[in-house]
């Protein structure tokens, strides 16, 4: 049986997650600031809970932008097939771990990990973002989702404006400062109890090859961490990418596969 999570299994659905913390950042991440059920909100999730014997076996979401997310650390042979039945008619965007069908992305990406008491914050002055700041990270923003291809084609504009919205002037954003300029950024996409999963860092490409993406990101874990985060996970775009959080005490814990597909399909 699967079914469609209410808010009293909010609880439930968490203690299921929290042991396969470092997999479940967006399930945990998403319930955490949106609660349970789509709303107007990009992130926002349908939780769809399959139990055996009245015991939780399995979690699985579907986001309001389209993106299915899993974890069935079971791997029930039925459980896939039930969750497919349980949307059917919805539209699907993209899915961690499976590529599948006609996409624009397909990519795997190096998982690391750092434990936030062994991380160096260096020198780098960094603040949060405020209204004089929304119109240059629009461009950042729309510049970053072209070079990076994970938006739908025909979307760009539209997911670089939400992103601006959702980072500046009060999201889970950082600037780096140089001089009263901001020369690059870091984020987080997902923040649960102590872990923080790293989202984008970006600088605009005037302003690249002067080693700034280290700086910025250990400021801005630094930050996370006098707010309570004692961990922190992130993918790796590229080796150079690589290279700079193992500079600053990554390690490396697996991998991370993204499939997007180029037009969304219904659920059948």
């Amino acid at each position: 049986m699967i079914r469609l999570a209410q808010p009293p299994d909010a609880s439930a659905i968490e203690q299921f997650l929290a042991p396969y913390a470092d997999t479940s950042m967006f399930l945990r991440g998403n319930r955490e600031a949106h609660g349970l059920g789509q709303s107007d909100l990009a992130h926002s999730t349908d939780f769809h809970l399959r139990k055996i014997a009245g015991m939780l076996r399995a979690v699985f979401g579907l986001t309001r932008d389209r993106y299915l997310l899993a974890q069935a650390p079971d791997d029930l042979p039925d459980a896939s097939d039930a969750f497919a039945k349980s949307i059917a008619g919805r539209q699907v965007q993209g899915m961690p771990g499976i590529a599948v069908g006609d996409l624009s992305l397909n990519k795997t990406e190096p998982r690391y990990r750092l434990d936030l008491a062994e991380l160096d914050p260096g020198p780098a002055v960094i603040r949060a973002p405020d209204a004089g700041d929304v119109a240059r990270l629009t461009d950042w923003f729309r510049d970053y989702v072209i070079e990076t291809n994970t938006v739908p084609g025909g979307e760009t504009a539209t997911q670089a404006a939400r992103r601006r919205a959702e980072g500046a002037p009060h999201g889970p954003l950082s600037l780096m400062i140089e001089n009263g300029v901001s020369t690059a950024t870091a984020a987080l996409n997902a923040h649960v109890a102590d872990m923080v999963q790293l989202g984008g860092v970006y600088g605009p490409s005037d302003l690249r090859r002067a080693g700034r993406g280290r700086p910025v990101l250990a400021a801005h874990l630094a930050d996370a961490r006098d707010k309570g985060a004692r961990a922190a996970i992130l993918f790796a775009a590229s080796q150079a990418v690589a290279r700079a959080y193992e500079a600053i005490g990554f390690c490396l814990i697996g991998n991370y596969k993204l499939a997007l597909l180029r037009t969304p399909l219904e659920v059948v």
